[in-house]
């Protein structure tokens, strides 16, 4: 395994001024930018990467080599003028699993594409009644691959849930379900419920959960979760308090059992980012965690939750300023965290995701476990003196938040590619991750997959 490298001697005056005025430009990858009208071919290049304690983000004079590499061109899965979003992948037994929203003006469906070895398998499942909404979650519940998407029932947003089998038989029941959904304490006289949103999903041995955020007042967006049996669904449980605003969360395991992350404003209008660990039978909140507080807003409220082992680490958006050469923050929780020491969330060296703009990404990075370790992939564009290029970096860190290498640079066409996602297949090194081209309504967004292999970073 290849460690970062550091050079052992600071760079002279003179040079160290070029790259802080040149920056990435003075190493552009090869082939130069691409127009946004020729389909991405995986280009890949080591990006300039500040290591572990590097000084005012300064790039290390002589580069680490990439943990990753790629190991086929990307490839699109959506249809020409699906106008796609939201992609998710899941993981089968050796088949992966896209799924994404289609739609197509009259008709909008939450649709599934199966791969063998990154070849269609069987044909593509489409659900929904003709109005699934963003985003889409995918998970393998040990016999079929489940999928989450939003539609409106009766003018009223709910969560939807849908079964794939091994042999491809579909099976959804959206009355179900959404009346399952309805049932929660929030469905009372007097409140102005108007719409559950923003499914996730969780497959953990024979267990599935299922999150999702309710607007249950004119200022309020608290958080639920339920267990997933086959269709049935069990009666909500509050995870958030009711008057908290939560915008963004994501399920993974902690210590073998599921937990949720979430990033909100709370009380007298703090912004935190909190854990809660989860128990499923019966379905409760066991334990929950202040990970940090953020004293600014950041420019895009999102996080990331992956297992480290027993552990859990956590990654969340940060405010990202004008001289910012990072700005994702990361925290370890151990498998019997009661609290998160003070100052204990640092800053990914290197991670710096796009900024997004009005309506482009919806979500700028994800995360995958990776060894001892995890590997993150991000949106990231140049600034327009830096010749105003776009595409992804993937890197992968050591569970303590330290790089194991450099990013990978991957070239996606010209365009800053939205709601990228990252997933481990199986327990091995190899690494799928999807992502959107297109920026509407000038371009329809079509998705496309990418696969690569990253050599597991060791313990810290």
């Amino acid at each position: 395994m290849r460690r970062c490298a550091r050079s052992s001697r600071p760079l002279p005056p003179v040079l160290f001024v070029a790259c802080v005025v040149l920056g990435a430009s003075a190493c552009s990858k090869a082939g130069g930018e691409r127009s946004a009208a020729v389909p991405p071919d995986g280009t890949a290049a080591v990006a300039p990467f500040p290591g572990p304690g590097a000084e005012g983000g300064v790039a290390a004079s002589v580069p680490a080599q990439p943990a990753c590499r790629l190991v086929r061109a990307l490839v699109p899965i959506s249809p020409v003028s699906s106008h796609a979003s939201s992609p998710s992948l899941g993981w089968g037994p050796g088949v992966l699993g896209v799924s994404y929203i289609r739609d197509e003006g009259r008709r909008a469906v939450a649709r599934l594409e199966r791969l063998l070895d990154g070849l269609p398998h069987g044909a593509a499942v489409e659900m929904g009644e003709g109005a699934a909404r963003a985003p889409t979650a995918l998970a393998w519940n040990g016999s079929a691959f489940v999928l989450a998407w939003n539609e409106p029932s009766d003018l009223v947003g709910e969560v939807f849930v849908g079964l794939v089998d091994a042999a491809g038989a579909v099976s959804w029941n959206a009355s179900r379900v959404t009346a399952t959904l309805r049932s929660g304490a929030w469905r009372m006289p007097g409140r102005t419920a108007v719409e559950s949103k923003d499914p996730r999903l969780l497959g953990l041995n024979d267990a599935l959960v299922v999150s999702w955020r309710t607007h249950t007042q004119p200022e309020a967006y608290p958080l639920y979760f339920a267990a997933v049996r086959g269709l049935e669904v069990s009666a909500p449980v509050a995870v958030s308090p009711e008057t908290g605003f939560v915008f963004d969360h994501q399920l993974a395991a902690w210590g073998g059992r599921p937990a949720l992350a979430y990033f909100g404003r709370f009380d007298e209008g703090r912004r935190q980012v909190r854990v809660a660990r989860l128990s499923l039978d019966p379905p409760a909140v066991v334990r929950e965690v202040v990970v940090a507080e953020a004293a600014e807003p950041p420019d895009l409220f999102e996080l990331a939750a992956v297992p480290l082992g027993q552990d859990l680490g956590v990654l969340w958006r940060d405010k990202t300023e004008w001289n910012s050469t990072a700005n994702v923050r990361f925290a370890r929780l151990a498998s019997d965290a009661t609290d998160v020491a003070a100052g204990a969330a640092g800053f990914l060296a290197g991670f710096l995701a796009a900024r997004p703009k009005v309506d482009v990404p919806r979500r700028t990075f994800g995360a995958a476990p990776a060894g001892e370790g995890f590997a993150a992939i991000w949106a990231f564009q140049e600034a327009p003196a830096n010749g105003g290029s776009a595409g992804l970096r993937l890197a992968t860190f050591r569970a303590d938040g330290t790089p194991a290498g450099a990013p990978l640079e991957i070239s996606t066409g010209g365009d800053l590619p939205r709601d990228p996602v990252l997933l481990r297949a199986g327990a091995g090194d190899e690494h799928w991750f999807a992502f959107v081209r297109g920026a509407p309504p000038a371009a329809p967004g079509r998705v496309w997959l990418g696969r690569a292999i990253c050599a597991p970073p060791a313990a810290p």
